[in-house]
């Protein structure tokens, strides 16, 4: 019989039966680190499993993920993050220039708030973006369906998942076209993809659902430019 080395219980069978500890403690080798690699990135949930099904049917995968299995999916964060680092890294390999959900092209802010730097950041920082947006959205989306009674953060769970397969969504049309401003040429089509994603998740079956989606996105696009319209007010003026 040996005891636990990390709680001294004893072990009967190979773990530890009080803290879940092994009887014996594998060495660091290749296998083991690209196993550690593969759990960080849960490559062994399966992101391209969790990608194509949010493709072809968001609304019944996410609901699944919310409410009867999270352990098939890769974990929305993590998908967000991840889905970021593909799109960085793929506009960057082809040189592509882009805009994503910044203000400022706004024209009518350019001279009153110091939109550049915070531009910048919003470019550089894709997932931080996309989590932003993403709590813009999801309190609308609350009180929009607030018969449904969901909670901010299965909301918040909801946008990491959309907004994180936009963005992958737009990667072969990129390839395709070779177009060097995102966003002037396909925000309709990442809108679509927003609407039809989020109103499937609560029903497809009814138009209203998509009617909210829109309304939702667009509230929580202008709380976006809200909230950075304030920062680049007070970084140009009091700073």
């Amino acid at each position: 019989m040996t005891n636990c080395k990390n709680c001294n219980h004893q072990i009967v069978d190979e773990f530890c039966s009080k803290c879940g500890q092994p009887k014996n403690i594998k060495r660091i080798d290749f296998k083991y680190m690209v196993h550690e690699i593969e759990h960080l990135l849960h490559f062994e949930k399966g992101f391209h499993f969790t990608a194509w099904n949010l493709i072809i049917k968001p609304g019944k995968t996410i609901r699944t993920y919310l409410f009867e299995n999270r352990n098939k999916y890769v974990k929305p964060i993590v998908y967000l993050f991840f889905a970021s680092l593909i799109f960085t890294l793929f506009t960057s390999f082809l040189h592509i220039k882009y805009t994503y959900l910044n203000v400022g092209y706004i024209e009518p802010l350019k001279d009153k708030v110091n939109l550049k730097t915070i531009d910048n950041w919003l470019i550089s920082h894709i997932a931080y973006t996309n989590i932003i947006v993403g709590f813009c959205i999801a309190p609308w989306l609350v009180l929009l369906y607030k018969n449904r009674k969901h909670n901010v953060f299965e909301m918040i769970v909801v946008m990491s998942y959309v907004l994180a397969t936009g963005l992958l969504l737009l990667l072969p049309l990129l390839a395709l076209t070779k177009i060097t401003t995102i966003f002037t040429n396909f925000t309709i089509f990442f809108l679509l993809y927003q609407i039809w994603a989020i109103g499937q998740f609560f029903g497809e079956k009814k138009i209203l659902n998509y009617l909210k989606a829109l309304l939702a996105f667009i509230l929580g696009i202008l709380t976006h430019v809200a909230i950075f319209f304030v920062i680049g007010y007070i970084n140009k003026f009091y700073m």
